[in-house]
């Protein structure tokens, strides 16, 4: 059985779709804007609702295909080929929208071209498409954290869409985590550009610590222009990484995830795949007090999170997680990983299949 993945962005560098293709008992293929170079070996199509059509015609005769759309912006593919679907062969197609994240608005607009392309079109357009698919009742749903679930049935008066973690499978057992040489004088960041931890660049400098940055950020300058400020030599940019390769995050003890200005729903009931990821390497997480669902999930093991109230605060932190990361941590951390991933892998899997599908 063939799904097929459609994401407006490069689905090889989505943690969480590569996670999901994982899990899957088939073939995956990504509809997708694909970077350029990429190996033939890849199953791609463009981004286009001709690819999704071609796809149901080609499964005329044998197993209905599955589709997975991702985030807000497949919304319109989304809807538009499954009103199609009965013309083109799909009409046993499996139909599934898997919400990344709230479009709540608030955010600072510097033009007015992007007024009108995010906060009118992102915002309202998609928002009216997202409520439309979500009353569908031959589309299923899914989402990332309990908290976006249960905002998705507060604004849609929906079902409650499936929570599916993106949670790796550790790739170490307890014992080898525990050994793994880490940075003992550096706090790692990883992903996109606006969860920078701004507010706590000058603490880490003062503990006399160094900052470890990786990401999408253009080098030191784009982090610089991100951030509106020359970058004290503590912090340290290392450039984009690959999904497929994160043994770099096992080389630290402590993740950062500190942005306590933002309070928008979105960063509150955020889980992001970093959040998993680290989990999976056993390094702890200091977080501010918005991403309370975090805490929440990581709050079984003592010493895999704590929430930072205060920059000023950050040493005392450190210190005690570094109690805490001792004798049982390696085996419970490790322990709440893998149980993390299966719970994740057994709903998406649910979630996919043909079993009870309209």
């Amino acid at each position: 059985m063939t799904t097929y993945h459609i994401y407006k962005t490069d689905c090889v560098g989505s943690s969480r779709v590569m996670l999901q293709s994982g899990w899957e008992d088939g073939r995956s293929v990504f509809i997708h804007h694909a970077k350029p170079g990429r190996p033939a070996t890849v199953p791609e199509k463009p981004f286009a609702l001709r690819s999704i059509l071609d796809a149901m015609k080609a499964s005329k005769g044998g197993e209905p295909p599955r589709f997975v759309f991702h985030a807000q912006s497949s919304l319109p593919l989304l809807l538009l080929s499954y009103l199609l679907r009965r013309f083109f062969g799909g009409r046993d197609a499996l139909f599934v929208y898997d919400i990344h994240d709230l479009h709540e608005g608030g955010e600072p607009y510097r033009t007015l071209g992007e007024k009108i392309r995010y906060g009118f079109f992102r915002h309202h357009i998609l928002a009216l498409l997202e409520r439309i698919v979500l009353g569908l009742r031959g589309v299923r749903a899914l989402t990332v954290s309990s908290g976006l679930s249960r905002t998705t049935v507060d604004w849609y008066g929906c079902p409650a869409p499936a929570v599916v973690h993106s949670a790796m499978y550790p790739r170490c057992n307890a014992s080898e985590l525990q050994a793994m040489p880490r940075h003992a004088k550096a706090l790692l960041f990883f992903g996109t550009p606006e969860r920078l931890p701004v507010d706590l660049i000058d603490a880490i400098g003062a503990a006399g610590l160094e900052l470890h940055l990786y990401g999408r950020f253009k080098g030191r300058e784009g982090v610089e222009e991100q951030l509106g400020r020359a970058l004290p030599d503590h912090v340290k940019v290392f450039g984009e990484y690959s999904p497929d390769d994160l043994d770099f995050v096992g080389t630290y003890p402590y993740l950062l995830l500190f942005k306590p200005s933002d309070r928008r729903l979105n960063f509150r009931y955020s889980l992001p795949n970093k959040m998993f990821q680290s989990l999976g390497y056993g390094v702890s997480l200091i977080l501010s007090e918005n991403f309370e669902e975090m805490a929440e999930v990581l709050s079984p093991v003592p010493g895999a999170a704590t929430v930072l109230r205060d920059s000023s605060d950050l040493a005392e932190a450190m210190a005690v997680l570094a109690k805490q990361r001792t004798g049982g941590y390696w085996t419970a951390s490790n322990a709440l990983a893998r149980q993390l991933h299966d719970d994740a892998k057994d709903r998406y899997l649910q979630q996919t299949r043909f079993a009870g599908h309209e």
